[in-house]
Order: structure tokens, then C-alpha cells, then sequence
């Protein structure tokens, strides 16, 4: 009685003394036992026994609900005590086995729930049940049972079935729980309770293997469960394993994870020492795991009619990069070839004819790509060891040809690229130095290549390869290769040719090249830098002294994808006189650049080869630039030039794309602590050298100095002429006169030098235009004059580049057609052309040469631009144009004439002087003519510069006035203000390169020159160009110009440029804290409004000089196009981003429209959100996420198909933005909007589980309100969609090293140094700017603690710079700033008199760290973006609607339109469209009255969303139906938003229809169910 009463006491314990009663309860049974036993009563024993066995089942089941309970007290530890003492309990009428059973049986019961994640207990119990479990079940499995539910292994794989226990694991654990679990895996593998088909069915089942509903970190949790097993597995077991996995996958169902998945167990097997040869050298790739199992997904891939060509590509990918790197498998390689090549020729069994021939070529590349990479691998050992290599290679991959006869499953073509890839594999190994092949392969290759060529070849092309091969080979490998040749009595005449052609040098006459490998093949490159193999072969072989040259498509590429179309030029072959050319530049002094040989390139496949997965972006870019430049090449190819000035534009935003993503991966290495690879580096190096020549002009300045170059030759060409003739005539009249002393040859000599300089500056100037070329300026390549320039060099440039390039026909010819132009220009010819320009040119002649005797009789065409300023004229052939002045005007004729000359640049800043001359009573300038105009109309046809719209022009316009600050530095250089800076006094040329002109009011500010002269009757300068303090002085004298003043109207010419032309900027006033103009700059990029205010500032001194503004960030593009992601496509007038979304959604609405839901979903109007959450609609597939749902709201009749969709969305969102799950920022004052951010995680009072649960459902409903709607009723903050596509960088504690309180405050320190100042001030006032949207006092705030810190002279050693904080300021500054943010600013700084100096942004860094911490990072926020980004994109699969835009655009497309009337209004439609004239109107009327609250509310009313797409139409554009229903006058208006329809009364007064129409818009419930 005593024992019962204790035991159902039990059961109502608190679980704190849970172990310790069944402790004394385990007593108490065994002492009633042994009692028992003493009296021999057989009842009492039963009734103990009775007693027992209920207690067992019901502590069972109450176990088991404490394991379940959330923030259960008991932990693993505390549950394997009770079982433990559970045992003394059931030994006192149970025997032994059965107490193991029992205990083992309900461990198990309980280690399938523990190991579950459960709230308010930590992941590490969980992790401690799975190694109970393990422990329980090796127990089980090695001591064995007789009988009972665990009684073999069947019976546990049963049990673990009924239980569920994979898919609760999946499902409901943690993954580091589920990584845990490979102990458990293990114990079931090894002990055979599983095996390895039962094993994988059961996690197949499960869905762990391949992209399913479960999420994919749980996924791959299992799966690192599963591989981890790997080392505890045998050989066999590892293979079974392995066979099962590909089994379970299959090729038709294979994904990007299941490649991954195989090569990583891979990968795991050799770590734990797997041999994949075995005992058998002969077993081939048997046991290669994933290597031969790729290898035919990828035949049956690219057999295929569609091929799934991302997934073939990734497959290809890991076998080149991933396996074949392995050493383990090395020794395979070879046989990894031959099957390949084996594979790539096997017959067809489908009908895809295209197929077989994609999947020969595919197959052949890759089989090329492995044995180049065996081949290197083994090209370090030592001569004895490559010997045997090479020949088992060769042997290998001889099985690999088809036998005689056999029919090829593709065309000829087809079959000879096989045969060529064959020969390129084989090369592979016989080109390492100590090669060799055996006899009965020689005879294979010569049977099946020369006597009976495989596939029907002809034997003219076969013995080309043949021949081929044995040019590449070793000379020991080549004597055996052509042995067949000399022993043959009489061989084939095609076989003597195809030989002679590859090794007969007589066939070169007059212009023998160096026999190397890489004048024959350029695609072939040297493995190891030893010498050519040719030295060594036969030279007495000679069929006849005039076979031809190699014929020109065997110049190409056989085996190569990449560079089969590759035309770079490059070749190992130059000139012979390259040491002299050198020597003679080293004598005169002169540096010869580098050939372009040795340029840096873009090596794609290397680049592929190194990058990491995260880098898809930057392959991307890469991708792109190289297929914008081949686009070039091909151009150059059909027509000798380049004219394609879109495909050139898109190179240069290409560039800069390419070198931002490649400094990302720089920083990137530079955090992990990794050094960039080597193509990566190179790449970068024609990345940087190409977009400075870009910014810089590089193309046009290279073609000047060719130009120049050319023009010095040619007048020493004359010199040199004219003083041999004058050398020759006065030896004749020595002669004559009977003189016995000759001239002296001086002047010749020196005329000889000239000519010798005049030749190497030529060189250098065409190896400078090769380079240029090589980093990707193509367009140089069609410079007029560069054919001349390389005939008057020869060869004597030594660059292969340009040696390729003087073969080109079609180049030649065209070059050859504007010589002869030029020639019937000027018919003295091209020199006299060149001559006559240096005559007019001010920057070889002095001023007297500038004058013009004949005055405007050299001129045609003349034409007024400007009335009595500016003329247009031809003179020469050539466009020019004149400047007037009357003579009245000599003095500023002759200052503007003496500055021109003063301020010559060989970069071309300020517009050049060609001449000047007097004629009827007027003074006139001859200036260049500037073809691009000025650039005021430049900013009139690009009006996508307002609000930077047009992302092209803008980054083209930042270039130009990059230059334009270049240029007035210049100025300033030389001590001269311009005085009259202004759009229109801004020139450009073709290529948009800006000069300054007009100088009459140019002043000389420092010493002495150009420029002096009084000022008084100068007229003033441009309109509203003025600086303030240039106001007009009372006596009526023109202020005089200064530099501050010149920086000031280039302030107002960006602002006129980027925010309005109309704009004037002396009207907005200056700020009466700050000193700033108050500028409409709310839309141009934050990093350009902060370099207005800086030039436009109230104070000179406050201005930046010209030369510093010419470096100032905003000119930089990078920032900019990153904040707006470089998604532009060029042209003003393209369709936006937000339109592109819409359309691709509307494409997608479509096609789900027509899929409806299986089951109705059911929702209680206040309880949406909550539903949709635990729902898990974040992991739904596509057709239940985006098909058509049907709704039921409960305690609501009907089930709506379109109105309920809608508004269910609306109460989600509503829902949404009054939980606890985001930080609501403003919003305070009447008619504004509160911005949302992410809230911290703990504060929401969520675990991680569902925290990324919540906004995964976020954002898929987000998702489906664009699809379905065109817009979503969410106020979310733009930062948190940039946070969510990455692109708003993190900072500490959220910064990948991990930081902590203690120590963030030192890695924003480190951060800082990586990143610098400028990225800190750039993204503080893009931070600034979305803080204003959301709360415009909290931007104030942080305005004024900008405004707080002053310049100071305080010393500090080493600093550039300084500023101040007052003491007051940094006192309120404390209040305002997060602590971590505020010891930033105070550990960056030290105490002067009182106030705080620092150098740099420190305080920038500390405000920009404020921001982040109180709106953006910590608190898990991180892990919510990635969730609402894995919401939005459909677990990845959508990425495509979301990465072409921005925070901003997003939020805008979400926002929708502006709701106005019109808009509203063109979007009805009205039925009947009869006899209702004066309702139709009213109607019409009352809606224009309407505010924008009441027409959203209308909206809401009438289709279930108050809110219109941003394109300013419903989806599909569907029209909202207004019906004039005969009804009784005094009911309100229905809508039956199923329908799109609102029902209302044909009301007879205006008044009435809006009085009602309010009421029923407003009503509690708006919308009737249909």
C-alpha cells in the first residue's frame, strides 16, 4: 500500500525533485521485494508486480511530456539518471534482460524527443540526447536481445520508422543537433542494423538528399551528418554507400546540391584514406566515386534535346577545380581521359543529333582540360617517374580510339575536332621532358591516324594531327612518332606535305620564323620553360623546297572553347634586331615601354578556376566585359576598325563594374587574410590600368602622341633628305672647282640622329598604342596613321601584338583607304598635310607664326554660331572656329591670345590656339573646333541626369566634370582665374573630353605674366554664376575674379547639371546654422549634394581648391553605382526597374493564376499574421505560395476568390507592422507615415528557429502581394531591403570576425583602417538621407553634431588634418550617442584646452556606427535580412525580380503609384455606357474631390488594396467597374471586389452619390462577399 500510494504520488512532482523520488521510490520496491520473497507470498508478489507495471507506463508517458515541455527544468543528464534508477525499480520483479530492454526501449522513446529543438533550452542538450541515443543503440546492437520490440536490427529500422525519427530530426532539430547525428548514423552502419539502400531511401524519403520543403540548412545539416560517418566505413561499405546515394539522386533529378553532396563525399572519403585504384591497377574509375559518375551525367547531360546547361556547367566545374586536384585520384586521370573520349564518341541511342554533337565537343574540352592538368601535376618528378607516367598515360588513352571501320556517331567536322582533342590530350604528357612512347601504341596512332583513319577522316587532315603531335613531343617520344615515316618505302604524297608543312623550314622563303611550338599553335602552352624539343629532330627530311605554310585554320585551336576565337595576337615571334633597337634607346637616353606581351590580361578560365562560390558576381562581371570585347574583336575582324560606340560605352561601364567587383574581392581577401590569386590579381591590374585610361582620355591621348610621333619622323625623314642633298651638291662644286677638301658631314650626322631618335620615340609610341590596345582600348586600333607609323618601323617594334596586326588584310585595307583620302585632300601629299599643321601649331611656333598674313582668305564655309563673337569655318579640309573681337578690344584680344598660349596642355584642358589675324577692322582667334558642342547642350539631351535617372549619362557626366576641375586646376596651376566659368564656356570634342574657353575675363591672382591688365569696363561674367562675394562694387567696376570664385561657379555649373538647368542657385538661401545653400538635392546621389554644398559654401575658405574638388569622392562612380547597383542598360529613355519588376511580375501572375489552391485556408480576421507565420508559407513551393488561394474568414459566410485575397493581404501587413517584430521610426505628426526597421530578436521575444521563420513568411507574402497585385502595404525602411541583398556593408558586432561588446569597439578601429574615411562620409550621408525619410528631427540631430566640429591648427604629430569638438557639444553628444558609439569617437581623439581633436571622419565613423546600431545591425537583425531575402526570392529561385534593383526602387514598386484622380479615374470603367451621362460625371466628380486618404480607402474598398501599381494600372490591366444598379436610392454603394466591381445607385443629386459613396468607403467591413 505504501509502495502504491508513493507511486501515484509520483506522478504530481514538480520536476526539480523528479530523480531524487524515483531514487527513494527504486528503495521502496526493492525492500516491498525482498519482503515479499522472505514470506514466500506469491499474491503479494503479483500485486507488486501489478503495482509496478502500471507505474512503468503511465512515468513512460509522463516522461515523455516533461521532455516535450518548453523551458523543461530536467535536462539530458538529469533523464538518464531516471532511467537509471528506473532499473532498480523494475529489477525488484523484472530479470535482467528484460530491465535492459525496457530501459533501452524507453531511452529511445525519449532521445526522439530530446534531441528536438525546445523553447528555453539550450541546442547542447539536444546534442547530449543524440550521443544517449547513439550509445543506447550500440548497446543494443552489440550485446543483442532474444525478444521483445528491439529484439534485432530489423526490429530498431522498424522502430525508427514508426517513430519518425529522420523526418523529426529534418524538421523539428537544430543543425548542429542534426550534424550531431552522424554518431548515430555510424552506430547503424556499422553494426548493419542499416543498410546503405535503407539508410538513403530513409533520408531520401525524408527529403535530406535533394531540394525539397525542408529547408535547405537542415538539408545540408543531415547531409554533413551523413558524410561525417564516412571515415567509420570500409572501403565496401564507402562504394555501397556511394552507389545508393547516385541510385537515389539520378541524372534527371540531379540539382546543384547533389553534385555538391557527391563531390564532398568524395572528397571525405579520400581524407579518411579511401583508395580509389584498389588492388587492380586495371579496374579504371570502378571506384572513383564521384568522378566517373559526373563524368557520364555529364554525356547524358549534354545529350539531351534541352540540357540543363547551369547544372552541367556546375558539374563541370567540380570535377575540374574540386576532384580532379585531388592527389588521391591523380593516378586516375589518365583513365578519367580515355573514357571521356570514349564517352564523347559512343553511339547515339536517342534521336538528338544535336546532342551527341554538343556532347563530343564538351567531352573533348574537358578531356583536354584533365590530362593538361595530370600532365602538370606529374611534370615535377623525376625523369624515370614521367617516362612511366607518360607511357601508361598513353597506353591508357590509346584504348580510347575507335577500332578501323567503326562509324562516327556525328558529322566530319564533329569527327575531326574528336580526333584533334585526342591528339591534344595525348600532347599533354608527351611534351614532359623525359616523355616517352612505347612501340605498340606508335603503331596504334599510325594504323588508326595514317593507314586507316578513324571515322573516315581524310588523311590529309589526320596526318596533320598526327604530325602535330609529334612536333609537340618529347625527342625522344617525336623519334618514335616519326620512325613509321622513315621506315615507309613510299608513303602517301598527302602524308610527305602534312609533314613537310609542320617541320620543313624552306617552306618560310624569305621569312623564317623561330620553329617554336607557339608559332605553330598558339593556343598550346609551355608546361615547363625548357627548351624546344624541335632542336633535337631529324633535319634530312625534305619532300620537295616549295610545300606551303600551315594552312590558317590549324593556327586555330582545335581543343579549346575559349580561345578558339580568341584574338589577342600574341606570339612568341618578334624581330631579330630587338638587343639593337635597345642598345641604340639605351644610348640616346630613351626608355622603350614593354610589349604588350607582357600586359596584364583577363584570363577568364584561370580567373573561373580560383574563385570561390560567393564570387557569382564577379564572374558575372567578368563574363560580360569579356563578351563586350570579343564583340570588339569581331568587329575589328569583319571590317578592319572599330565604329561601334555602343558596344565601346558598354566596355567602359563594363570596366568600372569589373574593377569595383574586383577591389570588393580584394577587401574581401584582405579580411580573411588570404592573398587575391594570382589571374585574379592580374586582372585587376588591366582593370585598374584600363579604367584610368578611360577616365583620363587614354585612347585620345594615345592617338596624339602617335600622331606627333609620326609627324617628328617625317621632318627628320626631310631633314635627313635636305642635308645629304645639300651634302651631295656641295661635294659636286668642290669638284667642279678642283677643292681638295670635301664638307664636312657634320649637319648630315646630326640630321642621322635626329632621324635615329625620331625612330625610337616612334617605337615607343607604338608600343604604348599595343598595350593600350591589349588592356582592352580596341578602338585605337583603327587610329588613321598607324599603318603608315608601322611601315616607316618594319619589324624593328618588336611587338608580337603588332606584328599580328601588320598581317591583317582587312586592317591594311583599311588603313590603305584613308591614307589615299588624306592623299586626295591635300594633294602635296600626306607629309606636306603633316608639315602644315606643325606650321599652324602654337605649340612649335612662336607667336609670329601664329598670324595669318592672307587673313580670312584661307578660310571657307565661314558661319555665324555666336552673332559677332563666335564663327565656324573650314580651313585646310579641317573645321575650325573663329573668335571676333573689334579692335576697339586689342588689349583683351591680346591677354585672352597670351593666356591661350600660356595655358597650352598636353592633355588638352583648355581649348588650343591655332592662329591669329586682322582683317576688316576686327581681331581674330583661329581655335580647335570642338565638335561635341558645350556643355550646356550636352545636359539638355541628357535631362536623365535630374534625379540620376539615367545611370549612363551620369557616370559619363561625372567623368566630364572630372576633367572640367582637372582642367581649372590647371588654370590655377599657373596662377590665372578664369572669372567666367559657365556651362556654356565648357567645350567638348568627339570623345566628350571638356575644354575651357572663353578667357576675357581670366585674371592673373599670383606673380607676374599673362592675364595682368586693369578691369574697369570688362563686361560681367554669366548670370547667376557669381560667387557672393563678387557682388558689383557702387562705382560700377566688375569685380575682379578669384580662385574661391572660379570653385564657386563650378559648383553652380554641377548644380545646374544634376539638379535642374532652370535651377538658380542664388536663389536658394544659405542655411542659418550650417552656411549651406539649401539645394533641392533630395534626389541626386548623397555623395554629389555634399560636394555641392562643399563648393557652394558662403565662405571662400570654406570652398575646396580645384584641385582637391577634382579628387573628391562624388566624382568617383564607384559609390554611386553601387548604391544603385549598376543595373542600367543605357539610354535615357529605357524602361525603369520598378517597370521591369511589374512586368515580370505580371508574367508570373499569369501563369499561377490558373492553379488554385487544393484546400480552402482559413483564417480569423484578427489573427492573419499569426496564421501565415505558422503556417510556414516561407517554405511553401511556388504553386501553393503564388497559386490562387481561396479564403475563409471565420464566423464569415462565403469562400472569395479575389476581394478575401486581397484583403487578407492587408491584415498580414497591418497585422505585421503593429507586432513586436520592428522598430517603428517616426510617424509622429499629422498625416505622416512611420518607417519600419528589423527589432532585435530578444526584444521580440523569438527564438532564432522562429525569428527566421517570421520573416521568411514576411517575405514570401511580400512576394506574392507584387505578383498578384503590383505592390505590397508595407512601410518597410529601403535600408532593410539593401541589408537584405548585401548591399549595405556590416559593422561591429555583425562584422564576420565576430565581435563582442568588449572588443567592437576596436574592430571599428581595424575597419576603419581597411576601409578609410571617405567610404565612412559617403555612407553616413546615404544613412543621413533614409534617416530623414523616417524620423526628420533624429536626422537633424545628427546634422547638428556634424555641424558641431571645426578645423583647428591643434598639433598633432603626423596629421593632415584636424578638427575640433567643443566641450558643451561632446557633453550633449553623449546623451544623444550609443554608449559603444561614443567611446569611438572619445578613444579616436585626445583633450585639447577643453575640447575634443580628432583627424579624419572620425566623428563621421562614429555617427555612421550610431545609425547602424540603432536602426540596422546587432540583435540578430542579420539573420532577418537573409530570411526576408530568402521570403522575397522563393528560397532563391526569384532572385532575377529583386537583384536589378535598389532599396529605394523597391520600396517604391512596393509603395505603388501616387494616388491622384486622373489616376484613379483612367483606371474605371463604366457599365452601362448608356443612358447614365450625369451619373457617370458625378461619379467623376466626387472621386476628384476626394483626398489622397479617401481614394486609397476607395481603392480598399473596391478591390481589397488601397493602393495602385507603380505603373499606374491594376495587373493584366483590369479595369474597376462602376455599375449603375436600378436600386432604391437610399442604399449605400456595394463593391464585390471577387468581380472588380463597385454597385451603386444611379443617386440623382452629386452630393448625395458623395455623401453615401464616403459612407460606404469608411464603413467598418469594405467589401461585400460574393
Amino acid at each position: 500500500g505504501i509502495w502504491g500510494f508513493f507511486g501515484k504520488a509520483i506522478f504530481h512532482m514538480e520536476e526539480s525533485v523528479l530523480v531524487s523520488a524515483v531514487r527513494k521510490l527504486g528503495i521502496v520496491s526493492a525492500r516491498c521485494g525482498s519482503q515479499a520473497r522472505r514470506e514466500g507470498k506469491e499474491s503479494t508478489m503479483e500485486a507488486l508486480a501489478g503495482n509496478i507495471e502500471a507505474f512503468r507506463g503511465g512515468l513512460f508517458q509522463r516522461l515523455r511530456d516533461l521532455a516535450q515541455r518548453p523551458n523543461r527544468v530536467l535536462r539530458v543528464g538529469n533523464f538518464k539518471e531516471i532511467v537509471a534508477e528506473l532499473g532498480t525499480v523494475l529489477s525488484s520483479v523484472y530479470g535482467a534482460m528484460q530491465v535492459f530492454e525496457m530501459g533501452c526501449l524507453l531511452s529511445l522513446q525519449l532521445t526522439v524527443v530530446l534531441c528536438t529543438y525546445c523553447p528555453g533550452v539550450a541546442e547542447s542538450d539536444a546534442m547530449d540526447a543524440i550521443e544517449w541515443m547513439a550509445s543506447v543503440l550500440r548497446n543494443l546492437l552489440d550485446q543483442g536481445s532474444n525478444n521483445g520490440a528491439l529484439a534485432s536490427p530489423l526490429a530498431i529500422r522498424e522502430w525508427l520508422d514508426d517513430n519518425g525519427f529522420w523526418g523529426n530530426l529534418l524538421w523539428r532539430a537544430g543543425c548542429r543537433t542534426q550534424q550531431h547525428a552522424h554518431q548515430i548514423v555510424a552506430a547503424l552502419l556499422t553494426r548493419r542494423a542499416l543498410a546503405p539502400c535503407d539508410l538513403v531511401g530513409a533520408l531520401a524519403a525524408a527529403g535530406a538528399l535533394s531540394p525539397s520543403s525542408v529547408p535547405p540548412p537542415n538539408r545540408l545539416a543531415m547531409q554533413g551528418a551523413l558524410l561525417a560517418a564516412i571515415p567509420s566505413l570500409g572501403a565496401d561499405g564507402i562504394l555501397d554507400l556511394f552507389g545508393e546515394l547516385c541510385g537515389a539522386l539520378g541524372f534527371a533529378h540531379l540539382s546543384e546540391e547533389g553534385v555538391d553532396l557527391l563531390v564532398r563525399m568524395t572528397q571525405r572519403a579520400m581524407a579518411a584514406g579511401y583508395d580509389p585504384v584498389g588492388p587492380s591497377a586495371d579496374a579504371g574509375l570502378s571506384r572513383s566515386l564521384a568522378m566517373s559518375h559526373l563524368l557520364r551525367y555529364l554525356q547524358w547531360g549534354y545529350r539531351q534535346s534541352s540540357p540543363p546547361e547551369e547544372l552541367l556547367e556546375y558539374a563541370r566545374r567540380a570535377l575540374l577545380h574540386t576532384l580532379v586536384p585531388q592527389p588521391a585520384l591523380g593516378r586516375l586521370l589518365p583513365a578519367f581521359v580515355a573514357e571521356a573520349l570514349a564517352l564523347a564518341a559512343a553511339p547515339s541511342v536517342g534521336p538528338a543529333p544535336d546532342g551527341v554533337e554538343r556532347c563530343a565537343r564538351e567531352l573533348g574540352f574537358l578531356a583536354v582540360d584533365v590530362a593538361c592538368a595530370g600532365a602538370v601535376a606529374n611534370g615535377h618528378d623525376g625523369p624515370e617517374v614521367v617516362s612511366r607516367v607518360s607511357a601508361n598515360a598513353v597506353a591508357r588513352m590509346c584504348t580510347a580510339l575507335p577500332s578501323v571501320g567503326a562509324e562516327p556517331p556525328f558529322g566530319a567536322a564533329r569527327a575531326r575536332a574528336w580526333v584533334g582533342a585526342f591528339v591534344d590530350a595525348l600532347a599533354c604528357y608527351l611534351r614532359l621532358p623525359g616523355a616517352t612512347i612505347a612501340t605498340p601504341q606508335v603503331g596504334i596512332l599510325w594504323s588508326r591516324m595514317i593507314v586507316r583513319p578513324v571515322f573516315g577522316l581524310q588523311v590529309t587532315g589526320s596526318a596533320m594531327l598526327y604530325f602535330k603531335l609529334a612536333f609537340l613531343a618529347q625527342p625522344a617520344a617525336a623519334s618514335m612518332l616519326i620512325a613509321p615515316l622513315l621506315a615507309a618505302p613510299n608513303p602517301p604524297q598527302e602524308v610527305r606535305l602534312a609533314h613537310a608543312t609542320i617541320f620543313c623550314p624552306a617552306s618560310f622563303e624569305d621569312d623564317p620564323p623561330p620553329l617554336t611550338v607557339s608559332y605553330f599553335f598558339p593556343e598550346v602552352h609551355p608546361l615547363e620553360p625548357t627548351a624546344d624539343s624541335m632542336g633535337a629532330m631529324p633535319q634530312a627530311l625534305k619532300f620537295g623546297d616549295t610545300t606551303p605554310r600551315l594552312p590558317q585554320p590549324l593556327r586555330r585551336s582545335i581543343s579549346s572553347a575559349v580561345d578558339y576565337a580568341d584574338l589577342d595576337f600574341l606570339s612568341d615571334s618578334g624581330g631579330n634586331d630587338d638587343a639593337a633597337i635597345a642598345a641604340a634607346a639605351q644610348a640616346q637616353g630613351i626608355e622603350l615601354p614593354d610589349t604588350s606581351a607582357m600586359a596584364p590580361r583577363l584570363r577568364l578560365d584561370r580567373a573561373q578556376a580560383v574563385m570561390h562560390e560567393q564570387s557569382a558576381a564577379l564572374f558575372g562581371e567578368l563574363t560580360a566585359y569579356d563578351a563586350i570585347e570579343r564583340r570588339l574583336w569581331d568587329e575589328f575582324d569583319d571590317c578592319g576598325r572599330i565604329d561601334d560606340t555602343d558596344a565601346l560605352r558598354q566596355r567602359d561601364a563594363a570596366a568600372f563594374r569589373c574593377l569595383r567587383c574586383l577591389d570588393k574581392e580584394c577587401n574581401g581577401a584582405g579580411y580573411a587574410g588570404r592573398e587575391l590569386p594570382s589571374p585574379l590579381t592580374e586582372a585587376r591590374a588591366k582593370f585598374s590600368s584600363l579604367c584610368d585610361l578611360i577616365v583620363t582620355g587614354g585612347a585620345a591621348a594615345t592617338c596624339r602622341s602617335l600622331q606627333e610621333a609620326e609627324e617628328a619622323i617625317s621632318r627628320a625623314e626631310d631633314e635627313l633628305i635636305d642635308r645629304h642633298a645639300a651634302h651631295k651638291k656641295a661635294s659636286l662644286r668642290n669638284r667642279r672647282l678642283g677643292a681638295e677638301s670635301s664638307p664636312s658631314m657634320a649637319e648630315v650626322t646630326v640630321a642621322r640622329n635626329s632621324l635615329v631618335v625620331a625612330n625610337l620615340e616612334l617605337i615607343a609610341a607604338l608600343r604604348t598604342v599595343a598595350v593600350n590596345i591589349q588592356l582592352g582600348l580596341v578602338e585605337i586600333i583603327g587610329t588613321d596613321g598607324l599603318g603608315r607609323a608601322l611601315r616607316v618601323v618594319g619589324r624593328g617594334h618588336g611587338d608580337p601584338l603588332l606584328e599580328r596586326l601588320q598581317k591583317h588584310a582587312r586592317w591594311a585595307a583599311t588603313q590603305a583607304a584613308c591614307d589615299a583620302e588624306l592623299a586626295k585632300l591635300d594633294p602635296a601629299g600626306i607629309h606636306a598635310t603633316t608639315q602644315q599643321f606643325v606650321a599652324q601649331s602654337p605649340s612649335a611656333q612662336s607667336e609670329a607664326a601664329l598670324m595669318r598674313p592672307d587673313g580670312l582668305s584661307g578660310y571657307t564655309e565661314v558661319r555665324e554660331i555666336y552673332p559677332f563673337r563666335i564663327h565656324s569655318a573650314r580651313r585646310h579640309g579641317s573645321f575650325v572656329a573663329l573668335k571676333t573681337y573689334p579692335e576697339s578690344r586689342e588689349a583683351a584680344y591680346s591677354r585672352e591670345l597670351a593666356v591661350l598660349k600660356a595655358l597650352r596642355s598636353p592633355d588638352g584642358h583648355v581649348v588650343p590656339v591655332q592662329g591669329a589675324f586682322r582683317a576688316g577692322g576686327y581681331l581674330y582667334l583661329e581655335l580647335s573646333w570642338c565638335t561635341g558642342g558645350t556643355l550646356q547642350n550636352w545636359c539638355l539631351q541628357h535631362p536623365g541626369l535630374i534625379g540620376a535617372d539615367d545611370v549612363d549619362a551620369f557616370v559619363r557626366s561625372l567623368r566630364i566634370f572630372r576633367h572640367v576641375w582637372q582642367a581649372l586646376a590647371w588654370v590655377h596651376q599657373h596662377g590665372i582665374a578664369h572669372g567666367d566659368l559657365a556651362l556654356p564656356n565648357v567645350l567638348l570634342t568627339a570623345d566628350h573630353r571638356p575644354m575651357l574657353a572663353d578667357f576675357e575675363r581670366c585674371r592673373r591672382v599670383t606673380g607676374s605674366g599673362p592675364g595682368d591688365g586693369a578691369w574697369r569696363g570688362l563686361p560681367l561674367g554669366t548670370r547667376d554664376y557669381a560667387a557672393p562675394e563678387l557682388e558689383e562694387s557702387g562705382d560700377g567696376e566688375s569685380p575682379m575674379p578669384t580662385l574661391p570664385a572660379d570653385v564657386y561657379a563650378g559648383g553652380t555649373m554641377m548644380a545646374k547639371a544634376f539638379l535642374g538647368l532652370q535651377l538658380s542657385v542664388s536663389g536658394c538661401p544659405y542655411h542659418p546654422t550650417r552656411g549651406q545653400r539649401c539645394l533641392p538635392d533630395e534626389r541626386t546621389d548623397v555623395d554629389l549634394a555634399d560636394f555641392l554644398q562643399r563648393a557652394l559654401a558662403q565662405s571662400p575658405l570654406a570652398r575646396p581648391t580645384a584641385s582637391s574638388a577634382a579628387g573628391h569622392r562624388a566624382l568617383d562612380p564607384a559609390q554611386f553605382l553601387r548604391r544603385r547597383g549598376v543595373f542600367s542598360n543605357g539610354g535615357g529613355r529605357r524602361r525603369s526597374p520598378p517597370d521591369a519588376l511589374l512586368s515580370k511580375a505580371e508574367r508570373l501572375f499569369q501563369e499561377y493564376r490558373s492553379r488554385p489552391s487544393a484546400e480552402p485556408l482559413m483564417f480569423s480576421r484578427d489573427a492573419v499574421f499569426d496564421a501565415m507565420v505558422q503556417s510556414r508559407v516561407g517554405d511553401w513551393s511556388e504553386d501553393e505560395l503564388l497559386g490562387e488561394w481561396r479564403i475563409i474568414l471565420n464566423d464569415e459566410s462565403g469562400v472569395d476568390g479575389g476581394g478575401l485575397r486581397r484583403e487578407v493581404i492587408s491584415l498580414f501587413f497591418e497585422q505585421f507592422e503593429h507586432s513586436s517584430l520592428v522598430l517603428r521610426s517616426g510617424g509622429d505628426g499629422p498625416r505622416q507615415h512611420a518607417l519600419l526597421f528589423v527589432a532585435d530578436r530578444q526584444q521580440a521575444d523569438k527564438s532564432p528557429q522562429q525569428w527566421r521563420q517570421v520573416w521568411t513568411a514576411i517575405g514570401a507574402m511580400i512576394l506574392r502581394a507584387v505578383v498578384h497585385f503590383g505592390n505590397a502595404p508595407v512601410a518597410l525602411s529601403s535600408a532593410v531591403f539593401d541589408c537584405a541583398f548585401c548591399r549595405i556593408g556590416k559593422l561591429p558586432p555583425d562584422d564576420p570576425q565576430g565581435s563582442t561588446p568588449e572588443t567592437a569597439v576596436s574592430d571599428l578601429m581595424q575597419l576603419r583602417e581597411v576601409r578609410g574615411d571617405d567610404w565612412a562620409r559617403s555612407e553616413v550621408l546615404d544613412l543621413l538621407r533614409r534617416v530623414r525619410r523616417a524620423d526628420a528631427q533624429k536626422e537633424a540631430g545628427y546634422r547638428w553634431m556634424l555641424s558641431q566640429q571645426v578645423p583647428t591648427t591643434a598639433d598633432i604629430p603626423g596629421a593632415p588634418a584636424a578638427h575640433a569638438i567643443p566641450a558643451d557639444a561632446l557633453d550633449t553628444m553623449d546623451a544623444m550617442l550609443e554608449q559603444l558609439s561614443y567611446q569611438f569617437l572619445v578613444r579616436n581623439g585626445h583633450m585639447v584646452d577643453g575640447s575634443l581633436v580628432h583627424v579624419g571622419a572620425v566623428l563621421e565613423w562614429a555617427l555612421l556606427w550610431d545609425i547602424y546600431l540603432k536602426y540596422l545591425g546587432g540583435g540578430d537583425r542579420w539573420l532577418a535580412y537573409e530570411a526576408l531575402a530568402e521570403g522575397l526570392t522563393a528560397r532563391g529561385h526569384r532572385t532575377d525580380l529583386w537583384a536589378p534593383l535598389t532599396g529605394a526602387q523597391i520600396v517604391d514598386t512596393l509603395e505603388g503609384a501616387s494616388l491622384t484622380s486622373d489616376v484613379v479615374v483612367a483606371n474605371l470603367e463604366f457599365k452601362p455606357n448608356y443612358g447614365y451621362d450625369v451619373q457617370v460625371q458625378s461619379f467623376k466628380n466626387v472621386i476628384e474631390s476626394f483626398s489622397t486618404e479617401e481614394l486609397s480607402m476607395f481603392l480598399r474598398f473596391a478591390t481589397g488594396i488601397g493602393r495602385l501599381p507603380a505603373n499606374r494600372r491594376f495587373p493584366t490591366g483590369q479595369k474597376l467597374t462602376i455599375r449603375f444598379m436600378p436600386d432604391h436610392l437610399d442604399r449605400l454603394p456595394s463593391a464585390h471586389t471577387c468581380f472588380w466591381t463597385v454597385e451603386v445607385p444611379p443617386y440623382e443629386d452629386e452630393a448625395d452619390m458623395a455623401t453615401k459613396l464616403r459612407q460606404a468607403v469608411a464603413a467598418p467591413q469594405p467589401f461585400a462577399l460574393s
